[in-house]
């Protein structure tokens, strides 16, 4: 099955490449700001009390890579397909005092334990660029839809029954095309994505993704 996901995304990528009448196509790197939104959360028993977890869900910082291709549809609108390896997650770092027998209270030393929770996807979009000009700048808006396929989890111990490797979300966010400026065409983006769903549901809560992405990109 995830040979089979891996595939279609590739013929559905490649399909605007090979025509004749694409605009664009190139390289995009990126860094990612991402964390967990965590809805529906539910207490646990200990000792009689009810206690709710401390979860992870500050913001984790990873690169990301991928490929776009373009097609003008309509006169200042383009059609951009892209292909990104991303990680998405969250992270926490935790702060334990050092104890001793004789200093039960704690020494004044302490101990730091950042728990960063990676969640690698290959994440396919279809967006409309609806752009304007200023001066030599193209300016233009991002919107479209995205779908995501989970390869990889690490620092998190869940029930593989219970988590969803395919996402599908949304983008949205802007961008400029400096073509005009330096001799080649770049391009600097800032998008925000969210997962229609969770991708992952326990009896603690229900986990989503978002992500803020910072684009670099230059035609090929």
């Amino acid at each position: 099955m995830r040979t089979l996901s891996l595939i279609i995304v590739g013929v559905v990528f490649s399909f605007p490449l090979q025509s004749q009448v694409i605009s664009d196509y190139g390289v995009k790197v990126a860094m990612t700001v991402s964390d967990f939104d965590i809805v529906n959360k539910h207490p646990v028993n200990v000792g009689g009390q009810s206690l709710y977890l401390d979860y992870t869900t500050g913001s984790s910082l990873n690169p990301s890579i991928g490929l776009f291709a373009r097609l003008p549809i309509i006169e200042n609108v383009i059609l951009e397909t892209e292909l990104l390896y991303l990680q998405k997650g969250a992270r926490k770092t935790y702060v334990y005092k050092v104890t001793t027998i004789e200093n039960p209270e704690g020494t004044g030393e302490t101990i730091n334990y950042t728990n960063q929770i990676g969640l690698h996807y290959l994440q396919f979009s279809a967006n409309l660029l609806p752009k304007i000009k200023f001066e030599n700048i193209d300016v233009y808006g991002i919107v479209g839809p995205t779908l995501g396929y989970l390869t990889q989890v690490t620092n998190f111990f869940i029930e593989e029954s219970k988590k969803k490797d395919f996402a599908f979300g949304y983008s949205v966010g802007i961008g400029v095309n400096l073509r005009e400026i330096i001799s080649n065409s770049f391009l600097l983006e800032v998008k925000y994505c969210k997962d229609f769903s969770e991708f992952y549901s326990s009896g603690n809560g229900d986990y989503w993704n978002r992500v803020f992405i910072l684009s670099l990109g230059t035609t090929l």
